[in-house]
């Protein structure tokens, strides 16, 4: 018998509300900060209600405000191919790790193509599996993810070529 929870998607869009519509449960707003044709991409693989993983890409300077789902906890990897981009007003480039609280919000900025790929957690069950009775661990390592990932990942070729 097949898991009904998992799912696997792909969207495309040509419009910035579109494409900020595409991700189940996050809250997104998007402004395109230049001319030209927009063209975004989203693969998903919804593990479980609340779990995921994904790979969004999108070729415009934009501003971004998001929020991921509340009760959840995300860790994206900014993907080789991407522009210098401005998370939460610090740069960020392709190899950086960011951490995505559930339900706060967020700001970046990119300067052009963005790629990245996206790790979605339920905190509640991360916290159960790592033992641990509140998320203020969650963030800790968080932090500890972003100081050690961002200059000791290894860069991974995710191009479809």
């Amino acid at each position: 018998m097949r898991d009904q929870s998992f799912q696997l998607t792909r969207a495309e869009a040509n419009d910035v509300d579109d494409q900020a519509a595409m991700l189940k449960g996050w809250d997104q707003s998007y402004t395109q900060l230049e001319t030209g044709g927009f063209e975004a991409r989203v693969q998903a693989a919804y593990l479980a209600p609340g779990a995921g993983l994904f790979r969004k890409t999108t070729n415009r300077k934009l501003h971004k405000i998001f929020a991921p789902p509340v009760g959840s906890f995300a860790i994206a990897a900014q993907l080789s191919g991407s522009g210098p981009t401005l998370f939460q007003g610090q740069p960020t480039r392709a190899g950086d790790t960011l951490v995505l609280p559930g339900g706060q919000q967020l700001e970046l900025i990119c300067q052009g193509k963005f790629d990245v790929v996206v790790g979605v957690f339920p905190e509640a069950q991360l916290c159960e599996v790592l033992g641990w009775s509140n998320s203020a661990r969650i963030e800790a390592l968080g932090r500890v993810l972003i100081a050690g990932l961002s200059s000791n990942f290894p860069m991974m070729d995710w191009s479809d070529s």
